[in-house]
């Protein structure tokens, strides 16, 4: 998402169109195009996003590892569940889980989501390296200094 706005940003700052962001297609015209909306849309999106994913950090940043089949966490904080998981050797399908996955009387608890050690932490890190790479192409597309076009005289 924000690669693609990164295009388009640097697409409009080549063309040197007066609005970089790209228009709400719901409420403009690309000949009638409106600033106000255009910027708003943006800024509305990405407070949005924004909220999501601190929502969901805030959450992640809190959470346990269990194992499958236990109402208690491995330990009582982030770092030392996921440590006791990665060194813990289970031969099971499922081994672990990012919640608790049965209640106290040991009836199981739908839509847990299973921990997989190393994977599952690993492609949250590379999603995260990710969007900070894209918001830093994005930030060099915006200020990042346009070359007037090559000409030549014959």
């Amino acid at each position: 998402m924000t690669s693609t706005l990164t295009q388009y940003v640097w697409k409009a700052r080549v063309a040197r169109v007066r609005i970089l962001v790209p228009p709400n297609t719901t409420f403009e015209e690309e000949a009638n195009r409106n600033a106000i909306v255009s910027w708003a849309t943006v800024v509305i999106f990405a407070l949005v996003v924004t909220g999501a994913i601190i929502d969901f950090g805030s959450r992640y940043a809190t959470s346990r590892i269990y194992p499958w089949n236990s109402a208690l966490p491995l330990a009582d904080s982030f770092w030392s569940s996921r440590a006791l998981a990665r060194t813990s050797s289970c031969q099971a399908k499922s081994c672990f889980a990012m919640g608790r996955r049965v209640d106290g009387s040991g009836k199981a608890i739908d839509h847990v989501d299973q921990y997989f050690p190393y994977l599952t932490d690993g492609l949250l890190g590379l999603l995260i390296a990710c969007l900070l790479g894209s918001l830093l192409a994005l930030g060099v597309a915006c200020v990042c200094r346009i070359p007037e076009p090559f000409k030549i005289d014959l």
